[in-house]
C-alpha cells in the first residue's frame, strides 16, 4: 500500500509539472502567434503604403506587380 501511494504522488507530481510546462509553452504560443499576426499587418500596412505611392507616380498596374514580385523574390 505504501508503494502504491507513493507512486500515485509521484504520478500526481509529474502530472503537475507537465501541466505547468504545458501552460508555459501555450503562453509562449500565443506570444508567438500575437508577434507574427503584429509582422503581418505590419508588412501589409507598407505593402499598400508602397502601393499607394507607385500608383500616385503614375505606375501602371503591371509595373506595380512587376515591382511587388521582384520585391519578393528579392527578399525570400
Amino acid at each position: 500500500k505504501a508503494e502504491n501511494r507513493q507512486a500515485k504522488a509521484e504520478t500526481r507530481e509529474v502530472r503537475a509539472e507537465l501541466m505547468a510546462e504545458n501552460r508555459q509553452v501555450k503562453a509562449e504560443n500565443k506570444q508567438v502567434k500575437a508577434e507574427l499576426n503584429a509582422e503581418r499587418k505590419e508588412h501589409n500596412r507598407e505593402k499598400k503604403l508602397l502601393i499607394k505611392m507607385l500608383k500616385e507616380s503614375g505606375r501602371s498596374e503591371a509595373e506595380i506587380k512587376s515591382y511587388l514580385n521582384s520585391a519578393a523574390l528579392a527578399s525570400a
